[in-house]
């Protein structure tokens, strides 16, 4: 009887024990999953923007150029413990995915027509100055979006911005946030869009826009005010070879029969940079490009009935080129946003195709240090800043 009363006492001392070790691992079971989630961000945006009227055809496509936009964002906030060291060079900034609407329909038509566009698209914030209220930096947006309503030469001919019914999206802008409670953001966004299909397909006047939004974001993490980190980089030099292939279609062509088949081009690129920050390098590039002998006979082909009072029987036309340029490289870790400012020292292509003597190059890029700095790139070369020339795909190696 005596040890009966012994068992039921340590059990009534034992209850509450167990009863606080199960609480203390449910509160760590709740803290393991709010830590795996206070990083994320979830935002909403509403706005309006304004279509530029930088063709020909606004004038008798559209009267009004005012159109609502709507946003919806994912984000991860990067701070010093969950990125890599490499995120401390700019501010640890959020990245993520999101999705967009602009109602273009909503425009007044003259004689035409336009849909409503969906964009997808990846995103990188940053800020350039923060504090534990406000903050004020950048918002950089690339995607692909989607048009239900193209270019038809019968039922939708003045609709010349965009030819396919997938188009890449850019989109840089500013941004101004606010953050009245611990968890929440108030953000005041200006954007440039500009829409192109890289001239895989015509016609490709593009649409470009200025748009400005009102968005509320929760973060589940408190903000995080980690100060900017100056790591430890040997300077040194990096040098580039790589070969490219791209792909156009010719707008002459297109002018005579309304229609036109994709061609290629080729080229090589040797360039020399100063990495003189783990983010940053520039340099110079030597770039030779090539068209198909077959694209070159049928511009000189096309010229010839297109201006038969100018004279084509003197006018070279050769498929090779070759220029020089200013490039430089933005790393996030072994991703580059690449960009060139170039001339061209040498380009006959007859009378009017390609004019201009600049071209610029707007790309990504991905070293593989695993593979010997083989690296794969993808870009948009463009003449005059305003004219896509040909989408690039290159493959090179780093030395």
């Amino acid at each position: 009887m005596k040890r009966k009363h012994i068992v039921i006492s340590l059990a009534f001392l034992l209850c509450p024990v167990g009863g606080w070790a199960q609480a203390q691992t449910q509160a760590q079971t709740q803290a393991q999953t709010q830590a795996k989630f206070r990083d994320w961000t979830v935002s909403a945006m509403g706005g309006v923007g304004y279509a530029l009227q930088s063709n020909e055809g606004w004038e008798k496509l559209a009267s009004t150029f005012v159109f609502p936009t709507a946003e919806l964002r994912f984000g991860y906030h990067t701070t010093p413990e969950n990125a890599p060291d490499y995120a401390a060079d700019f501010g640890y900034p959020t990245l993520g995915i999101g999705v967009a609407w602009r109602g273009l329909s909503k425009l007044h038509f003259l004689e035409g027509y336009m849909g409503d566009i969906t964009t997808l698209f990846g995103f990188f914030e940053g800020d350039f100055v923060r504090t534990r209220a406000f903050s004020f930096g950048y918002d950089l947006n690339l995607g692909l979006a989607y048009t239900p309503t193209v270019y038809d030469f019968v039922n939708n001919p003045n609709l010349i911005c965009y030819s396919s019914h997938l188009v890449l999206a850019l989109a840089p802008g500013i941004t101004l946030k606010w953050r009245p409670a611990r968890h929440w953001e108030l953000g005041l966004t200006g954007r440039f869009h500009h829409m192109s299909t890289g001239r895989l397909s015509i016609p490709n006047r593009g649409l470009n826009s200025l748009e400005v939004g009102l968005d509320v974001r929760y973060a589940a993490g408190a903000p995080s005010l980690a100060k900017r980190q100056k790591p430890e980089f040997l300077r040194h030099m990096e040098f580039d070879v790589a070969v490219g292939m791209g792909l156009h279609k010719c707008r002459q062509e297109w002018n005579m029969e309304l229609k036109a088949p994709t061609w290629a081009n080729f080229c090589l690129i040797t360039s020399a940079s100063y990495r003189y920050a783990r983010a940053f390098s520039s340099g110079i590039s030597l770039d030779f490009f090539m068209d198909q002998p077959a694209f070159t006979r049928r511009i000189k082909e096309v010229e010839a009935r297109l201006y038969p009072d100018e004279n084509t029987a003197d006018a070279v036309y050769s498929p090779f080129s070759c220029g020089i340029s200013a490039q430089q490289h933005i790393y996030y870790g072994n991703l580059a946003f690449w960009m060139q400012v170039g001339v061209y020292v040498y380009k006959q292509k007859g009378l009017h195709e390609e004019e201009g003597v600049t071209y610029q190059r707007l790309g990504l890029k991905y070293v593989f240090p695993k593979l010997g700095r083989v690296f794969l790139a993808a870009d948009c070369r463009i003449r005059g800043i305003t004219h896509a020339e040909c989408m690039e795909f290159i493959i090179g190696k780093q030395f």
